[in-house]
């Protein structure tokens, strides 16, 4: 019973966001939409894992250098 509860109160949600979407220009809509994805974002737990690989420890330090060799050195 709360497994139906919550799939009627979810399909009711979205069908009350569509019909706002429906009346709202696309810029509006587009605003309301990054507000949603912002407000999901900020809710998530701060000690989630990154679900990338991490990367090649040798990539980073190639980047991070910021003199470029000298080029009598690389000759």
């Amino acid at each position: 019973m709360p497994l139906v509860i919550f799939f009627t109160i979810h399909t009711l949600s979205i069908q009350v966001l569509f019909f706002a979407f429906s009346y709202m220009s696309r810029r509006n809509a587009l605003q309301f939409y990054t507000i949603i994805l912002y407000i999901l974002d900020e809710s998530r737990p701060l000690n989630r894992t990154p679900t990338y690989p991490d990367p090649d420890p040798s990539l980073a330090m190639d980047s991070q250098r910021l003199v470029p060799p000298a080029l009598g050195k690389d000759r």
